[in-house]
């Protein structure tokens, strides 16, 4: 009986950690870009060791994904964003720059290789560069044109599918 309970405070618990790694809205300062800003100035190193910038996005088209792997609506998009990447990932004119928020390189290598994704990503402890675009809700999605102005958002409760992805990237050219 004791055991049962043990199982059931543990699932519990694990289930609000869940639900509150999409949300958690105890940022208080920070971005809250919106259609047609400028991308805000941020530097990356990615996980391959290419650094990607606000500046080494100019000229290109933009696909920003803000995720966490504990995050259920972040692990429904983040497939789609494989998808993205292997269609796109040839492309010179196009960047897909997934970045974490909170959490580290091991994480995130464990899921990708649980879950077969093979693109780049940042790893980020913190929420510095997230609150430079967000305050609160991942997951986070923004494409940027060759300007480097936002021209598509969404957060979590309008996750684009993969055609509006491309049909958004292809209305850039």
């Amino acid at each position: 009986m004791k055991v049962n309970l043990a199982i059931r405070l543990f699932t519990a618990g694990l289930l609000t950690l869940m639900l509150t790694a999409c949300i958690n809205d105890e940022e208080p300062d920070g971005g809250n870009l919106s259609l047609n800003d400028n991308l805000p100035l941020f530097s990356v190193i990615m996980n391959n060791g290419e650094e990607i910038s606000t500046q080494s996005l100019k000229g290109k088209i933009g696909v920003i994904m803000f995720f966490n792997t504990n995050c259920s609506d972040c692990q429904k998009e983040l497939p789609v964003i494989q998808d993205l990447w292997d269609i796109y990932k040839g492309d010179n004119d196009v960047m897909i720059v997934p970045i974490s928020r909170e959490e580290g390189i091991q994480e995130i290598i464990e899921y990708w290789t649980e879950n077969n994704l093979t693109l780049p990503f940042s790893a980020q402890e913190n929420r510095d560069i997230y609150s430079l675009f967000a305050k609160s809700i991942i997951p986070r999605i923004y494409i940027s044109n060759s300007e480097g102005t936002i021209v598509f958002m969404s957060g979590d409760e309008d996750m684009p599918s993969l055609t509006l992805l491309i049909d958004t990237i292809e209305a850039q050219r």
